[in-house]
């Protein structure tokens, strides 16, 4: 994933890093709602993630940028034939 934003979408350091540990963070919040797999994780895990952040206390542009690596990430593994539909999809941004 960040090889393909890396090389094909030319993305700097600083985002290639902020949206590996985005998309790490929200990994290991999926493995402990039992998603052992991208293609498990479903809206309403994502949904909880999102309040997580909030509980956390991350700032609502900090919010944004995880949310934007997620669907990132989810559009990715979609064009990759890794998973069948995009549970970001759904997910409002927050203002």
């Amino acid at each position: 994933f960040l090889d393909h934003l890396r090389f094909e979408r030319s993305l700097s350091e600083r985002t290639l890093e902020a949206y590996g540990h985005d998309v790490v963070r929200m990994a290991q919040h999926a493995r402990l709602l039992g998603r052992s797999r991208p293609a498990e994780v479903t809206t309403a895990d994502l949904r909880r993630f999102i309040l997580h952040l909030k509980d956390v206390g991350l700032a609502p542009g900090s919010i944004a940028r995880n949310l934007a690596a997620i669907r990132t990430y989810f559009r990715f593994l979609l064009g990759e034939n890794q998973v069948v539909e995009d549970p970001s999809e759904r997910i409002e941004t927050p203002r």
